[in-house]
């Protein structure tokens, strides 16, 4: 099913179960970041929307209510999924504080806690797609899942390629991970194996490699 297609019935779906508060919000639609991290992190992570719950209410330390962007409810875990566009101006001293204590409450009651940045969303999505499969290989034990987990080496290879930009060589790799360039082709031999990068140039000996611009759930 093609995201647009799922989307709606995700929507509609929560719609129907929702009232009050959390219907208005439903109804007022998600925001730009909640809407980026459904199409560009989870869908082609995951390429499921069970479990999902989008502006789910929970009682706020103080008696009242707050919204989660996302609640993942999957026994045994509670996992709590907001999405943070970068504002410094927005938010003053009292309400920084306030937010840390709803984190470090919502950590009490049972919640694990994730955060993703607009920022990387939209500069570097397939790393925030790798974070959430670790996140539910690691979590739920799932074998298809936990194969092509990325050991630590493997996920700073990938941070810096991601930032690094269009091409990078094995000699480069060596000294990001402070390793040998023959270890730095095992790395990159093992990622190409798992679909993450794409040899770029050469043939017999590839000199350059990419990261491979397709999505993880295909």
């Amino acid at each position: 099913m093609i995201f647009d297609r799922a989307y709606s019935i995700f929507l509609e779906k929560h719609l129907d179960e929702s009232s009050g508060l959390r219907k208005e919000r439903l109804l007022r639609g998600l925001g730009f970041g909640e809407h980026l991290f459904l199409k560009d992190g989870w869908w082609p992570a995951i390429g499921s929307f069970d479990y999902l719950h989008p502006e789910f209410m929970v009682r706020d330390f103080r008696e009242g209510y707050r919204f989660l962007d996302f609640a993942y409810l999957r026994p045994p875990h509670m996992l709590d999924i907001e999405v943070d566009g970068f504002t410094p101006h927005n938010m003053d001293r009292r309400q920084f504080s306030d937010e840390r204590d709803r984190q470090n409450f919502l950590v009490m009651d049972g919640w694990k806690v994730f955060r993703f940045s607009v920022d990387k969303l939209k500069e570097r999505p397939r790393e925030s797609q790798m974070q959430l499969q670790q996140i539910l290989g690691i979590l739920y034990n799932e074998k298809g899942i936990l194969d092509s987990l990325l050991s630590p080496q493997e996920l700073i290879l990938i941070e810096h390629a991601g930032r690094y930009g269009d091409t990078f060589t094995p000699s480069q790799v060596a000294e990001w991970l402070g390793v040998s360039v023959r270890q730095a082709r095992t790395h990159l031999y093992n990622l190409v194996g798992k679909g993450h990068i794409a040899p770029s140039s050469g043939t017999k000996r590839i000199r350059t490699y990419t990261l491979s611009r397709k999505p993880l759930g295909e």
